[in-house]
Order: structure tokens, then C-alpha cells, then sequence
């Protein structure tokens, strides 16, 4: 009998072969074996049943506590198309997932500990993004992306990083869950064979949080730990999935990063061995002293795209290549998981990790071998036609458990940082200027293009000094900035003041319904307060604008221009004349009067 570490499999085709059993720290059911209450909440009818709150006490808490003493943590669920990757990761409506939850938890132990300790400073920021046919989308910004998406670069000490890429900070667990609706309502999903509303990217999830309270010996101490959450995009198998065209095109991509992800997780299986098991820890204490001292953590939760053969999820077109680069992204993870434990494990001699194979596995370099503290979920679907994809899973999930990762307390002092990079840019200064930019080869051998990398690093430090320089009242007060948006309705050229987000609102909900008239649904009769074109008659317009002179009204000159009037036709329904006229504080007009100086008026 299987305990509850133990998932067995046996092949539906060969009813004679034994059963597969799999060992790992938890193993769940949740395909049956539960009621919805009043409230649309999944609870459990007997004890074989995981609901949310089971999985998130046992892997979400565990992310939550390490955050807390100052680790990196990451959480990535991995597993074919619809096998309930994101029902893990994020939930679904009263069911919510391991993302929600930790956010919420995060905020009501922040206020717990706020009533306690009134010296300490709790910062949040988030960023999320997507990783769509190798192109890094940014969830939360709302400018258009670049095109080819963001660039992935690489830092010496910090490794790969997206540059350019949304940090907003937040306050509340309100804030948070805002800013992570703005961003699931962006990610790219599309119909599959197998599976309705299928996610074609991986989508990343980043929470910054520090810690700032006083030391007895001057200064502040930071604690600062990053939270990376990513819901993989589900790999699957092309002719299942029925792609063709662009759907192809995504299949490939996916496809490729998780293979990629796979040859990784193979090498750092090979080179930490099979016999070594749990994850070994360094923990670095805090400094004693003046200055500010950072102790620095990040919590990575990732969503993996869903694998899938391209036969069975009926992908074609655009589907089937976003189908085909998933498989391919999931494949060179698997790829890097297989060098890691081959490495780890001495088993080959010079072992290679394809890290850089997918922008997937260059992203979770830290989560897969580095300074992470790292959960994976294994997603697998109890029906006998994913027999294979199952079976693959599970041996896929087999080698990660076995990786090591060095985890320590991330601990920096900002002051130091700052005059580290201040000293780094002096010394890339200094290569640049020893150089000749202007020939092919300088005095010191640069090439031209090493030139332009050092120049680019120069940019960065720079860039990352001025972060650490901006007080996070200052970013929080950036982000809190009221921003209007200037609407121009091409047809009648008229314009509309909107609230950010009211806009955002409006572009979401013609996105839903663009998508929604891509898949079929011809239907555009929506309710009126879903419906983005719709605009109520008391909305406020953008008539015009008129320039006034401040030197005209001080002496007196009154301004009066017409304005005209458009109905949403574009017919013209009148004029609007707009006057300004000098009046006292107390609203009577100035007529009539000589006013050599406009002082007279105040005095």
C-alpha cells in the first residue's frame, strides 16, 4: 500500500507489468473525494482528498518562513496541460492558490509583527512577467512592449535578470492583488484540444521583501528576501494537441524550453548523484555596527506553460507553434535538471549546464542550482490516455528531487553596494578610456564589441546605484502618483480624460473580447457596464483646451475663446465659450478699472 510520500502508476496497455512507485516528500490526490460548500469552496469528504489550504500548509508556509529569515525562495509547478498547474498556483475563484495566499499571508504577518515592533520598515514590490515564445513580456507595465520582448542580460555577481523590468511596490495585500489581476488579464491564453484555456507562456511571479529595523550599534539592518513564484506553460504533444500555424509555432518554443529546463535539471542530477538527497544550507548572521547592513532574499513563484502532444491538444496554427516552443523550453529544462544531477553526482566528468539554451532556464539559474531555497510541484493527470506524459512527469520530478541548492541569508550593506559599483564604473571607465574605440582592436586588445559590453555595464551600475539611492518612499510615492489618460476616439476626434485604471479596465475588456471573437463567439451584446466601446452620456469630455496668458488677467484683460461641440457622430452641435474673468477673493468682478500695477490688487 502507498503511504503518503508515494505516487504509483501502472500502464494501462500492459495490465501484466508491476505497478511504478515514485518516492517524494508529499504526494496528493485531488481528482475526486470532495463537496463544494455555499461559498464554491473544494472541501474534502474523506482523508484522501487536498484541498488548497492542505497544499499551501505544507509548501506555501515553508516559503513564507524562509522569506522571513532571509532566503531566496522559488516554487514552480511543472506538468502537462491542464493536469492543474495553475489551479495549484493560482486557484480558481474561492479556491485560491499558493500565489494568493502567500501574498495575503505575507501582509497579515507584516501587520502582526508591525503591532509588535514599531521600529521596523516592511517594503513589498512585485514584478511579474511572461515568457512568451522566448520573449519576455512585462505583465504590469503599460507601455507597449519592445519588439522582440525585454533582454535578458547577465550579471557577474547577481546572474540573469531582465532588463528593464517592472518593480512596483506595494502596501497592502489589496495593492498586490490588484497588480496581479492586471497581469493575469495580460498573459497570453489560448484554446488547446486539451485544454479550454490553456496558458501558451511561462509566467513568472516576483516579490521583493525587506526588512529594515535598527541596530543597537547605529544604523539600520535590512533583511531582504525574493519570493520568485512561475507557472510553467503546459508542454504538450503536438499531433494530441491539433496545433497547426501559429499555435505550432508556440508548441515548439514551449516544447523547447522544457526541454531545455529537463537537460538542465538531467546535468545537475548527474552532478550531484542520485544518493544524495535534501538541500545543504549556508547562513550568513548580520553584521554588528554602524551603517546599513541588507539582508537580502527574493521569492520566486513560476507557472509553467503545460506540455502536450500537438496530436491530442488540437493545436494548429499559432497554437501549434507556441506549443511546439513550450516543449521545447521544458525540454532544455529537463535537460538542465539531468546535467545538474549528473554534475552533483560525479557521474560524468566535466559536465555542461545548458542554462542559456532557453531564456526559461537562464531566469531559474538561482531556483535550479544556486541560492534559492526550491520547491517543485509535479502536476500529473489520472487518465489513463496521459499514461506517457504521467510517466515522464513523474521521472522528470524523480531527478529534481534529488539537486542540491546552496541557500544563505542574503545579507549586503546598501552603503557598501553603492561604493562597490561607484569603484566598478571607475575601473570599467578607465578600460574604456585605455581603448580605441575607434579601431577595430584598442591598446589593451579590446575588441569593439567588448567595449560596448563594458560601456553597458557601466549603464547598469549606474542604473542599480541610483535604485539603491531611491528611498522606498520615494518609489512608493512614484507609484501612487495620480495618471490620467488621454483618449483620442479617431472617428468623431473627439478625446476622453480617463483614470488609469478605468482605462486599463476598458483595454482588458476589449482584449477579452477580441480574444473572445478569435475563438467564435461572434456575440457582441454585452451588458453595457461590461461593454469597453460603451461610454455613458454624463462621462466627462475633453472639449478642448485654450492657452491663457497669466500677464493678460493680472491687468485686468478679460479672455474669452469659443469652443466647438461634437456629438459621437462627429456632427457639430455648437459652441462653447469659455471666459475668464478678474474678479476679488471674495468673487466680485474687477470691471471697468485702470490697473497700472497688478500689485495694486493685492495690496
Amino acid at each position: 500500500m502507498p503511504d503518503a510520500q508515494q505516487t504509483g502508476i501502472r500502464n494501462p496497455n500492459a495490465p501484466d507489468e508491476d505497478t511504478k512507485w515514485f518516492t517524494f516528500d508529499h504526494s496528493y490526490w485531488s481528482h475526486d473525494g470532495y463537496m463544494e460548500n455555499s461559498n464554491g469552496y473544494l472541501e474534502p469528504i474523506d482523508d484522501r482528498y487536498a484541498d488548497q489550504k492542505k497544499v499551501f500548509d505544507d509548501l506555501g508556509k515553508g516559503v513564507l518562513d524562509n522569506a522571513w529569515k532571509g532566503y531566496n525562495c522559488s516554487l514552480f509547478a511543472y506538468g502537462q496541460t491542464g493536469s492543474g498547474k495553475s489551479y495549484s498556483m493560482v486557484g480558481y475563484k474561492k479556491n485560491k492558490g499558493i500565489i494568493p495566499i502567500v501574498c495575503e499571508e505575507l501582509f497579515k504577518r507584516i501587520d502582526e509583527n508591525r503591532a509588535k515592533d514599531k521600529d521596523t520598515e516592511y517594503q513589498v514590490s512585485i514584478s511579474m512577467f511572461e515568457i512568451y515564445c522566448e520573449k519576455v513580456r512585462d505583465l504590469l507595465s503599460t507601455k507597449p512592449p519592445p519588439k522582440g520582448g525585454l533582454k535578458v542580460r547577465e550579471h557577474a555577481k547577481n546572474g540573469f535578470y531582465v532588463e528593464d523590468l517592472s518593480s512596483v511596490p506595494v502596501n497592502s495585500y489589496k495593492e498586490i492583488e490588484q497588480k496581479m489581476d492586471e497581469g493575469t488579464k495580460q498573459r497570453t491564453i489560448a484554446a488547446t484540444d486539451m485544454n479550454a484555456t490553456s496558458s501558451r507562456a511561462h509566467t513568472i511571479v516576483k516579490i521583493q521583501f525587506n526588512q529594515k529595523s535598527a541596530k543597537s550599534g547605529g544604523g539600520t539592518t535590512t533583511k531582504s528576501s525574493q519570493i520568485n513564484l512561475v507557472d510553467l506553460a503546459g508542454s504538450e504533444r503536438q499531433k494530441d494537441a491539433g496545433s497547426e500555424g501559429d499555435r505550432l509555432k508556440e508548441g515548439i518554443v514551449i516544447n523547447q524550453s522544457l526541454s531545455t529546463l529537463g537537460r538542465v535539471i538531467k546535468a545537475l542530477y548527474e552532478q550531484q548523484g542520485k544518493k544524495k538527497k535534501g538541500v545543504s544550507f549556508n547562513q550568513k548572521s548580520a553584521k554588528s555596527g554602524g551603517g546599513t547592513t541588507t539582508k537580502s532574499s527574493q521569492i520566486n513563484l513560476v507557472d509553467l506553460a503545460g506540455s502536450e502532444r500537438q496530436k491530442d491538444a488540437g493545436s494548429e496554427g499559432d497554437r501549434l507553434k507556441e506549443g511546439i516552443v513550450i516543449n521545447q523550453s521544458l525540454s532544455t529544462l529537463g535537460r538542465v535538471i539531468k546535467a545538474l544531477y549528473e554534475q552533483q553526482g560525479k557521474k560524468k566528468k566535466g559536465v555542461s549546464i545548458p542554462y542559456r539554451d532557453s531564456v526559461l532556464t537562464s531566469l531559474l539559474k538561482n531556483a535550479l542550482g544556486g541560492n534559492s531555497k526550491t520547491i517543485m510541484i509535479a502536476a500529473l493527470s489520472p487518465a489513463d490516455i496521459n499514461y506517457e506524459e504521467t510517466l515522464s512527469t513523474l521521472r522528470f520530478a524523480d531527478r529534481a528531487k534529488s539537486i542540491k541548492t546552496k541557500a544563505i541569508v542574503n545579507e549586503s550593506a546598501t552603503e557598501r553596494m553603492i561604493r562597490e559599483l561607484k569603484e566598478e564604473n571607475a575601473r570599467l571607465l578607465e578600460m574604456i578610456q585605455s581603448g580605441t574605440v575607434a579601431v577595430p582592436r584598442g591598446p589593451n586588445g579590446q575588441t569593439q564589441e567588448e567595449v560596448e559590453a563594458l560601456k553597458r555595464q557601466l549603464e547598469e551600475n549606474q542604473k542599480e546605484m541610483e535604485r539603491l539611492q531611491q528611498t522606498w518612499q520615494q518609489r512608493l510615492d512614484e507609484q501612487k502618483s495620480k495618471i490620467w489618460i488621454k483618449v483620442h476616439d479617431s472617428v468623431d476626434d473627439t478625446y476622453f480624460m480617463w483614470e488609469k485604471n478605468r482605462f486599463m479596465n476598458r483595454y482588458y475588456g476589449m482584449q477579452e473580447m477580441y480574444q473572445n471573437f478569435v475563438e467564435g463567439d461572434t456575440d457582441w451584446d454585452v451588458p453595457k457596464e461590461r461593454d469597453p466601446f460603451y461610454e455613458p452620456p454624463d462621462s466627462e469630455v475633453l472639449i478642448g483646451s485654450s492657452t491663457v496668458y497669466l500677464q493678460s488677467l493680472a491687468y485686468l484683460i478679460e479672455h474669452e475663446e469659443q469652443l466647438p461641440i461634437f456629438d459621437f457622430g462627429g456632427q457639430d452641435l455648437g459652441r462653447l465659450t469659455v471666459a475668464l474673468t478678474p474678479c476679488t477673493p471674495a468673487g466680485k468682478e474687477i470691471l471697468g478699472e485702470y490697473v497700472e500695477d497688478p500689485a495694486e490688487l493685492v495690496s
